[in-house]
C-alpha cells in the first residue's frame, strides 16, 4: 500500500490559532468579514462591499486558511478593491497620479508621507499647521488638541514622590515645588 496517497496534507486541514493577514497576525477564530476590518485602509463600508465581492467564503474562520491560501486570498482582495466604486475609494484623483485608487497598508503611510511633503515644499498654511500637529480646519484650540498631557501627569506625580526623602522620612521641598503657584479658594468667592 502507498501510505502517501492516502495521508492528507496536514498544513490544508489543521486549524491555526493565528493567522498572519496582510501583515498583521489575527486570532484564527475571526471570520473573514471581521477580519477585513483589521486591514489598515478598509473601512466598514468597504468591508461590506469586499463581503459581496466574496460571498461564497465570507462565514469562514481565518484559521481554516492554509498559508497559501490567505497569500491568494490576499491577491484576490487587492483585485477586488480596483473593482469597487469610485465613491467608496480612499485616493480619488490621485496628485500624483492622476488615477483614482484605493490604498491600504503601509502604502496609505507612505502615500500620506508623500502628500504632507510636497505641502511643505509649497509652506502652505495647512502643511505648517499638520507638521506642528495643530489643527487645519478652523478648530477650537482653547480645551482640546493638547499635545503631552500624559507628560504633565507622570511630572506631577515625580514631584510627589520625591517630596519624602528615602532615608529619614522628613518633608524636602525643592526649588520647583516652592515656584508652584498655589490654589487660593477664596478668591472667586
Amino acid at each position: 500500500m502507498n501510505n502517501t496517497t492516502t495521508q492528507k496534507n496536514p498544513v490544508k486541514n489543521e486549524f491555526q490559532l493565528r493567522a498572519r493577514f496582510f501583515g498583521r497576525d489575527i486570532r484564527g477564530d475571526i471570520t473573514l468579514a471581521r477580519a477585513f476590518l483589521t486591514i489598515k485602509g478598509v473601512s466598514y463600508a468597504i468591508g461590506n462591499a469586499l463581503m459581496q465581492m466574496n460571498k461564497d467564503i465570507v462565514a469562514k474562520k481565518i484559521g481554516e486558511f492554509s498559508v497559501d491560501e490567505i497569500t491568494m486570498l490576499e491577491d484576490k482582495i487587492r483585485a477586488d478593491l480596483r473593482k469597487i466604486p469610485v465613491w467608496l475609494m480612499n485616493k480619488r484623483i490621485q496628485p500624483f497620479t492622476g488615477k483614482n485608487e484605493h490604498i491600504i497598508m503601509s502604502d496609505l503611510d507612505f502615500f500620506e508621507k508623500q502628500i504632507l511633503d510636497a505641502e511643505l515644499e509649497s509652506k502652505s498654511r495647512k502643511a505648517i499647521r499638520r507638521s506642528r500637529k495643530l489643527t487645519v480646519r478652523g478648530q477650537k484650540t482653547h480645551t482640546s488638541g493638547r499635545i503631552n498631557r500624559i507628560k504633565q501627569q507622570t511630572r506631577k506625580k515625580d514631584l510627589r514622590h520625591r517630596k519624602f526623602s528615602a532615608k529619614d522620612g522628613v518633608e524636602k521641598s525643592s526649588a520647583k515645588q516652592a515656584n508652584q503657584p498655589t490654589k487660593d479658594r477664596t478668591r472667586n468667592k
